[in-house]
């Protein structure tokens, strides 16, 4: 049986008017798949659009790399070959994205017009051609690199999906975005993992256990091909999360979520505002907190603090309004005082029925009050007033994070996912 061949190719990223490589729509494609996987429903996938203005992110310079299946290809086991020198003073064409001139540099101008980035960027891969035509269903895999460009230099994060992940492109893919985090002078990888199957025992990974949200079991990722080839390649679990979901569709947790809705903390008042952006006012504010959730928040991704000010809040807010996303905001303060909490819901781009719990924290000397299950109630009846379609709304919670599992619990939260950060080093 003959061996199945690809070409490699980067997409580019988003013209200034906003229109995306038609490529991008197998990356929505594949996102599909993989949220029927995990989660047993295409609820979860991600929009082309969401992937094509990431790429125009302000903080992170992103890599889309797309294997197409096609006879003019390679067989997958040659397909890391096919990743170039780049030309002196060049570099992977995906990382030259347009931007305004003031939109500040990262250590001078690339070729291509972009803002330059933060990264050794010795090799590349082929941009797709404006004379290549393939469909997306000809797309067997991806790999999707994020290249922080504030913080965290020496990192890169890896995502890679593939239509069958029993395929010999995996392997090959793995390796590629291996090559490309050395060559942007990356030193370590991240690798966040989501899947729906977990057990007590069995073929499960030992090395990360995670307490289940209101029970005393603990539990363990059942291996799968994916986490078979993380391992293949040196990965290693360090950290876990609890992916919960509560259902507003059922009866009994909608009057649960009712219940729950407690008296406001005396001396604290909540604001609350709805996308597509905040009060110029409270700018400076929502930058410290969001600097200080970069390391205060339990389970924070970060190995420095972020510098946050009211650009980079506009930045992030822009993004968020380029990819047609819907977002719920409230925060606490004392009584004529300063933003002591926040917590946003974002609704998905494309589904209205899902919402996202994006992120809750309250300043340390202010807890213990009951401030932040005060403001997710507050978005709850926001989001109920505002967006009545949706049904379902997700969070993620660090897993030793027992304080807010257990609020989630009570809100009536159920877990969906365990989520897995598996780390490599390349120094």
């Amino acid at each position: 049986m003959t061996e199945p061949t690809f070409l490699l190719r980067s997409l580019p990223a988003p013209s200034q008017s906003g229109s995306f490589h038609p490529l991008f729509l197998a990356y929505e494609q594949i996102s599909a798949l993989e949220s029927e996987r995990i989660y047993g429903n295409r609820d979860h996938g991600s929009k082309a659009i969401e992937y094509a203005e990431r790429m125009n992110d302000a903080d992170e310079a992103h890599l889309a790399i797309v294997a197409i299946a096609d006879e003019s290809g390679v067989e997958a086991g040659k397909l890391a070959e096919t990743v170039v020198e780049a030309p002196a003073g060049g570099g992977t064409a995906d990382l030259n994205r347009e931007a305004p001139a003031s939109e500040g540099t990262a250590g001078g101008e690339t070729a291509g017009g972009g803002t330059a980035q933060r990264a050794v960027n010795s090799l590349r891969v082929p941009t797709i051609g404006a004379q290549e035509h393939y469909a997306p269903e000809q797309v067997a895999g991806r790999v999707w690199l994020g290249l922080p460009l504030q913080e965290n230099l020496n990192r890169a994060y890896v995502g890679i999906a593939v239509r069958d992940w029993q395929s010999a492109l995996v392997g090959a893919l793995f390796d590629i975005a291996e090559q490309l985090c050395a060559a942007n002078g990356r030193t370590e990888i991240v690798y966040w993992l989501s899947t729906g199957q977990w057990a007590e025992s069995g073929d499960v990974v030992q090395e990360c256990p995670a307490p289940e949200p209101g029970s005393n079991a603990v539990m363990f990722a059942l291996r799968n091909p994916e986490i078979v080839a993380l391992e293949a390649h040196g990965y290693r679990p360090m950290v876990h999360e609890w992916e919960l979901a509560l259902h507003l569709d059922l009866a009994g947790q909608e009057q649960a979520v009712h219940e729950e809705i407690p008296v406001p903390t005396p001396g604290y008042e909540i604001e609350t505002w709805r996308s597509p952006h905040s009060p110029e006012r409270v700018l400076e504010e929502l930058a410290n907190i969001y600097a200080l959730a970069s390391t205060d928040m339990p389970g924070a991704d970060s190995d420095e603090p972020e510098h946050w000010d009211i650009e980079r809040v506009r930045n992030k807010e822009a993004l968020y309004e380029r990819i047609n996303q819907d977002w719920l905001l409230s925060v606490v303060r004392p009584v004529g005082g300063e933003i002591v909490g926040w917590s946003s819901i974002g609704i998905a781009a494309g589904n209205p029925a899902l919402a996202h719990q994006a992120g809750t924290l309250v300043r340390s000397d202010h807890r213990g009050k009951r401030l932040a299950t005060w403001m997710k109630q507050v978005n709850l009846a926001s989001l109920r007033e505002f967006f009545p379609a949706v049904r379902t709304i997700c969070t993620e919670n660090e897993g030793n994070n027992v304080p807010v599992l257990a609020m989630n619990k009570r809100m009536g939260f159920q877990p969906i996912a365990l989520s897995v950060r598996w780390d490599k080093d390349l120094s």
